[in-house]
């Protein structure tokens, strides 16, 4: 949990304004209006009621990763923040207001799998209003009691619900992800968001969520290879299988590939590189391991690429694979006609 200060909250505290913009940039980041993010401890002593939480453990210090992940980072500040502006609000908890958290705030609040973040803004569903802020979305929906649960003191939509918004209201790039780790970790069934899907009263977009669950896979064991079964799925591949083991001519077992294209013998790899270095590893005795096993797989006829990270972003990568698919692919002998009788 990060800590998030209000002005008020920094000013109970015993600081002015000029002490709070003094400490803007050493430990604190203004991050909204009125509100500040802790981003770790430093050497002056009138700062030490600022991050005394961190030093002792009870929360985190908001960091710069310097990519897409800060967007997400940005985002929990914001969730923190507006919870407690929600709370401060009402003296009778947060069932009193309307805001429930939703979309990509709900997912990151149950801890779903996010990849990124195109926007820092929280997104919450009001019954009666909609409208866009700089740090907040607010959707008109209507939500029924099975749709919403309490975590944490916060409102926020369900687990499925939260599922099917994010297909609705979102690219596969962010839902499919999000979709394959529920499915793989089973905290839902493809016949559970389906059925919940039949009691939501939004038909916007339902075929976008139909898409997004007929493409889903518990077998895709990565973000990365989600997004390129998504590109595979966008170029007409849909006939190659994830998570194949392959074995030799004696029944020996060979290798467990990411992706098969089984006509053409052609295996997709996404390469992570952080699998090599799991555990401990030794980074040299992986990428061995890794040469011997993709020579075993080229002695059996088949052809190995590899796709890294990079590559998910980039259409003609996958051109270019669906290309040497096509090539590969044996074709079909027409049989001849019979010749006509005579």
């Amino acid at each position: 949990m990060y800590q998030v200060f209000a002005t008020t909250d920094l000013m109970r505290l015993g600081y002015s304004d000029r002490d709070i913009r003094a400490a803007i940039g050493c430990c604190l980041e203004r991050v909204a209006r009125g509100r500040f993010a802790v981003t770790g401890t430093c050497a002056n002593p009138r700062h030490v009621k600022i991050w005394a939480a961190l030093a002792d453990g009870d929360a985190d210090e908001l960091v710069r990763l310097g990519d897409k992940r800060d967007a997400i980072e940005r985002v929990k500040v914001l969730i923190r923040a507006r919870a407690d502006r929600i709370n401060r609000k009402t003296t009778k908890g947060p069932q009193a207001t309307s805001d429930v958290f939703s979309h990509l705030s709900a997912a990151l609040l149950w801890q779903l799998e996010v990849v990124q973040i195109e926007h820092s803004r929280v997104e919450v569903i009001r019954p009666n209003s909609s409208a866009r802020f700089a740090q907040l979305i607010v959707r008109r929906r209507e939500l029924g009691t099975v749709h919403v649960e309490l975590l944490g003191g916060m409102m926020l939509t369900s687990k499925p619900r939260t599922l099917i918004d994010v297909a609705r209201d979102y690219e596969l790039e962010v839902s499919i992800p999000m979709l394959d780790d529920a499915l793989r970790r089973q905290l839902v069934t493809k016949e559970e968001l389906r059925t919940l899907l039949a009691t939501c009263k939004e038909a916007r977009n339902c075929h976008r969520v139909d898409a997004a669950l007929a493409l889903a896979d518990a077998r895709h064991e990565s973000p990365g290879e989600s997004i390129v079964a998504i590109r595979l799925h966008e170029l007409g591949l849909d006939d190659i299988e994830p998570q194949f083991e392959i074995f030799d001519e004696n029944g020996f077992f060979v290798a467990r590939t990411d992706f098969i294209h089984r006509p053409s013998k052609t295996i997709i790899e996404f390469d992570g590189r952080a699998k090599y270095t799991l555990n401990g590893r030794d980074l040299r005795r992986e990428f061995d391991r890794e040469r011997e096993r993709e020579r075993r797989l080229r002695a059996l006829g088949y052809h190995v690429i590899r796709v890294y990270w990079k590559d998910l972003w980039h259409r003609q990568a996958f051109v270019d694979i669906e290309r040497l698919v096509r090539t590969r692919t044996p074709r079909q002998r027409t049989p001849r006609a019979a010749p006509p009788a005579r």
